[in-house]
């Protein structure tokens, strides 16, 4: 799974709106948009938060391992 579906889909399952993470990471509603739709890549920094803001790990936002730390093939 790539990163835009996994953020978009994380977003969905905590029920916030894009603007509400948005102002929980304290960046532009535009930004997160963009990471959803596949336009942007983030900054490690963006990474980091989200990771943080999310509780999972960076691998899973980046597609390497699944939900349970399992690497994906």
């Amino acid at each position: 799974m790539l990163f835009h579906t996994r953020v978009k889909e994380l977003r969905e399952e905590k029920g916030i709106l894009q603007k509400e993470l948005a102002q929980a990471l304290r960046l532009p509603a535009s930004q997160i948009c963009n990471w959803e739709r596949g336009k942007k890549r983030t900054s490690f920094e963006g990474l980091m938060a989200l990771a943080k803001f999310f509780e999972v790990s960076t691998d899973f936002l980046l597609g390497m391992v699944d939900e349970f730390g399992n690497p994906m093939t």
